[in-house]
């Protein structure tokens, strides 16, 4: 079985793959020697932005401080949108700093500032793999949250109503959304056959299922709820917002396929896993994109084309749908996701995502041509206003 290692997250990992073939020559070998410094660098920031950076600029956008007062975490309940901001800002600092005390023992050895046994929990493939999942699994459970904060806070205002159904129920569904996601970071150690505890891999699938269904049937019942009574008026904001939602859904069904050891084991390594993680992360791309379609025309006072917008959500939903389903046909297959290049035969795979990925880019660059219009016709006009 398999277990990343505190060298592999550093550049210096070349070692096989699941499935037995090799990652890289002699001359993939120098190239990733070469690289080690930077990489390193480049780790240190992306830990120190997205643990405490980050956070730190949005609990002083929140609260005018790093550490809110017990006032101020009252007031975020009607709030959706914020409580998913500040949910991030308290909790991922916290189960981060495992993988950030680990990283700078990493570093040092890296450097030969210390040898590997001075610190040899640190150093440890397990404990670190152990402190990495902590970390990035909910990483991603934080940056759903945020999202569904985001469906909770602006898709009703493109009802009739502006507002939403129950927000003490979504701040419900949010809290104990946080407090199941934090312990189903197991799933991710199943690997560990011989030495996984039962009770832990029992702990981290029911937890996992509790993510699931308390994030997915809840968000589902009040935003659905919402739209039912009170309409939706349509517009590519909210369209976009909706489709990552519905995203979000489908994958997590994948989700709880993988979070079962016997499905896991024969899955981990293939593109079925890969379908899991890009889609979840296309689901909050296509969120984030509609929370920037409904604050543009406020943060830059001049409106996007909307039928470039219904082209580029039309197209971009659909794309990631498609390479949705081919990636978990090629995983379903035996194609790795950590190996290249693919046996005899198996290239046929590429071609669906090699096409759902073009009109992926393609619906990508739509936007972005709505993006550089508007910004051109202000240039134009700079007295136009928004309408």
């Amino acid at each position: 079985m398999f277990t990343m290692a505190p060298h592999a997250a550093f550049g210096y990992h070349t070692g096989p793959t699941p499935g037995g073939r090799g990652c890289c020559g002699e001359r993939g070998v120098a190239r990733s020697v070469e690289a080690a410094p930077r990489a390193r660098t480049a780790v240190a920031l992306v830990l120190l932005a997205v643990l405490y950076l980050y956070p730190a600029a949005i609990a002083r956008a929140l609260f005018g401080r790093l550490i809110p007062t017990s006032r101020q975490l009252r007031a975020l309940v009607p709030d959706p949108g914020s409580l998913g901001m500040a949910i991030y800002a308290l909790v991922m600092p916290i189960l981060g700093l495992p993988v950030f005390l680990f990283a700078i023992v990493v570093f040092l050895v890296a450097l030969d500032l210390i040898s590997p046994e001075t610190i040899p929990l640190a150093t440890s493939p397990r404990s670190f793999s152990v402190a990495v999942w902590l970390f990035a699994h909910n990483l991603m459970e934080a940056m759903g949250i945020m999202t569904l904060g985001a469906l909770y806070a602006l898709v009703p205002r493109y009802t009739r109503s502006g507002k939403l159904y129950s927000p003490r129920l979504a701040a419900v569904a949010m809290v104990l959304y946080t407090m199941a996601a934090i312990p189903a970071f197991g799933h991710h150690l199943y690997s560990w056959v011989t030495n996984t505890p039962q009770v832990f891999q029992n702990v981290s699938r029911s937890t996992l299922w509790a993510t699931g269904f308390i994030a997915a049937s809840l968000t589902a019942f009040n935003v659905g709820l919402t739209v039912w009574r009170h309409g939706l008026r349509i517009d590519p904001a909210p369209l976009l917002m909706l489709e990552g939602f519905l995203l979000y859904l489908i994958d997590g069904f994948v989700a709880l396929e993988l979070s079962t050891p016997a499905w896991n084991l024969r899955l981990h390594g293939t593109l079925y896993a890969t379908a899991h993680t890009m889609t979840i992360l296309t689901a909050v791309l296509l969120v984030f994109l509609g929370v920037m379609y409904h604050y543009y025309p406020a943060l830059r006072d001049r409106q996007l084309d909307i039928r470039m917008g219904f082209w580029h959500s039309g197209l971009s939903f659909l794309a990631a749908l498609a390479m949705f389903f081919s990636l978990l046909i090629a995983g379903v297959a035996g194609l790795p996701r950590r190996a290249y290049p693919w046996l005899s035969g198996e290239g046929t795979y590429a071609v669906p995502l090699l096409l759902f990925g073009l009109i992926f880019a393609l619906a990508q660059f739509v936007f972005l041509w709505n993006l550089l219009r508007s910004e051109r016709a202000a240039a134009w006009a700079p007295g136009l206003a928004a309408d």
